[in-house]
Parts: structure tokens; C-alpha cells; sequence
């Protein structure tokens, strides 16, 4: 190895960071729940404001909540209606409940950065192969053409104990 670990950690962490701050800017999904599960949040008083979407609404929570949804208990920080009913955003509007605007989610983002991932992913594996058509090949090749060559008697048993502790580090 040419070039020292350190590199290879600092792009490592770099790639993670970059990942979370994706994972970050994605917004939270609203859980669906039914009208008796909503009317059981909003007198509670949970509710901290009406978030309004172009295709939709869904209810930011003061806290997270376990929620009984359609693929069993979750916990939830934001809840939509299973089916929306205009009348309760009225409502809570006409209550004078906080409302804030939100722009609908692009689905774009998730695709570019699956298709960027695989890409990093695939760049990856053809360096490998280039790499290893390149040179010797990965270690445990190296090592199995030194036993090779010492079964062949091209090499001593000294020399081979040399390169194969050198081959064993790398393992």
C-alpha cells in the first residue's frame, strides 16, 4: 500500500458526514392515523401546528407519540389524517391553531442520491478489479503463488517465510 491509511479514514468519515447531512435535509414522513387517534392527540393537546402542503396536510407533535398505524405501533413526531378531511384543518384554523406553509417533499432527492450511491459503489468495485488485473493481485493470491512457488522449488524456505509474513500484515 502506496498511500497511508489516514487518507482512506479521512475520506471515510467525509462520505458519512455527507450522508447525514442528507439524511437530515430529508423531512420527517407524517404517520397516517384514524380520526378517534387524532381526536385522542388533539385532546391531549400535542398538537404544536397545522403544517399546509400543497397536496395535503399533517399535524407537527409537541412531543413523539406511539401511534397505532397500519403496519403495527410506531412512534411519531408528526401524524396526518388516514383520510383527509378538509373540516379539520378548517377548524383548527378557525381555532386559531399555529399554521405553518411547507413545500412538498421532492422525491428527486432520495433517487439521485440512491443512483449517486451505487455509482460510488461501482466506481469502487472496478477500481478493485483494475487494481488487482493490474498488479499482483490481492494477498491472499500473492500468498497462495508463494506457497506455489516454494512447492516448486523456485524459492527457499527462508525467502518464503520473508514475503509471506510481509503478505500476512496485509491480511
Amino acid at each position: 500500500m502506496d498511500k497511508p491509511p489516514t487518507y482512506f479514514a479521512l475520506g471515510l468519515a467525509s462520505f458519512l458526514f455527507a450522508i447525514v447531512l442528507l439524511f437530515n435535509m430529508l423531512g420527517p414522513m407524517a404517520v397516517p392515523v384514524t380520526k378517534e387517534q387524532f381526536d385522542q392527540i388533539r385532546e391531549a393537546d400535542l398538537i404544536e401546528y397545522l403544517i399546509e402542503k400543497p397536496r395535503g396536510f399533517a399535524w407537527q407533535l409537541k412531543k413523539s407519540v406511539r401511534v397505532q398505524g397500519p403496519n403495527g405501533a410506531t412512534q411519531a413526531k408528526r401524524v396526518e389524517l388516514a383520510d383527509p378531511d378538509p373540516a379539520v384543518a378548517a377548524d383548527w384554523r378557525q381555532k386559531g391553531g399555529a399554521v405553518r406553509q411547507e413545500q412538498e417533499d421532492s422525491w428527486w432527492g432520495g433517487v439521485v442520491f440512491i443512483v449517486l450511491l451505487l455509482g460510488v459503489g461501482g466506481w469502487h468495485i472496478w477500481s478493485q478489479i483494475r487494481l488487482d488485473l493490474k498488479g499482483g493481485g490481492g494477498p491472499r493470491r500473492r500468498l497462495r503463488d508463494l506457497e506455489t512457488a516454494l512447492k516448486q522449488g523456485k524459492i527457499t524456505q527462508a525467502e518464503f517465510r520473508q514475503q509471506a509474513e510481509r503478505l500476512w500484515a496485509e491480511l
